[in-house]
């Protein structure tokens, strides 16, 4: 069963298998373009599998591993708060373990994406 973490997670569409540090400011460079400017949104919105794919993010991205997923955009706004259900863990060693892994999840939903 796929493990949540937010730092890393090591399904087939993670930080450790799609690249590195480079990777996720490539990628942040992106995010804040379409969030700074409607043109960069839209296209965004559009054309996020292309955009994830060109070259310049091929140091830290795998243009292959975008290409088999699908991509959703979505955009948070004052009023509107989207909630990403992640492939869960299910199995802890014991309660403690499950707690952590509990307020982990809540604390993205509510902090960690906006």
């Amino acid at each position: 069963m796929p493990r949540f973490d937010p730092i890393a997670t090591p399904h087939d569409f993670s930080v450790i298998d799609l690249g590195n540090r480079d990777q996720l400011l490539a990628v942040g460079e992106e995010v804040f373009k379409a969030a700074t400017s409607p043109t960069d949104l839209a296209n965004f919105i559009l054309n996020a599998k292309s955009i994830l794919q060109q070259p310049n993010l091929a140091k830290g991205l795998d243009p292959k591993a975008v290409a088999g997923k699908s991509i959703n955009v979505v955009v948070d706004t004052d009023d509107v708060i989207n909630v990403v259900i992640p492939q869960v863990q299910t199995t802890f060693k014991d309660q403690q373990e499950k707690e952590d892994y509990l307020r982990r999840i809540g604390f993205i939903v509510l902090c960690g994406c906006r």
